[in-house]
């Protein structure tokens, strides 16, 4: 009998039709904690269509949010995601 651990989460990030993935690993000794991370994309000023896929295991459903962003100089749009509320553009 073994600690439970948690999986990867996966993250798809399209922006404009372009997609990139990056896999985040659980957190703390036993890897048992959360995944957490930031991922900083710069954006040209203009008006971008994004789309963010979180896949939280392997048999999980990905999770989506889909909007548009008005990207200008020395701003930042932040989208968090928390399993328990979901999405949240900030």
């Amino acid at each position: 009998m073994g600690k439970p651990q948690r999986g990867p989460v996966s993250i798809r990030l399209t922006i404009d039709g372009e997609t990139e993935e990056r896999s985040y690993e659980a957190k703390g000794i036993s890897n048992d904690g959360p995944a957490i991370d930031v991922w900083r994309k710069p954006l040209s000023p203009g008006t971008h269509e994004v789309k963010i896929d979180v896949v939280t295991g392997p048999k999980a459903t990905a999770q989506t949010w889909q909007g548009k962003i008005e990207a200008r100089e020395r701003r930042l749009h932040v989208v968090t995601y928390d399993i328990a509320d979901g999405f949240r553009v900030e």
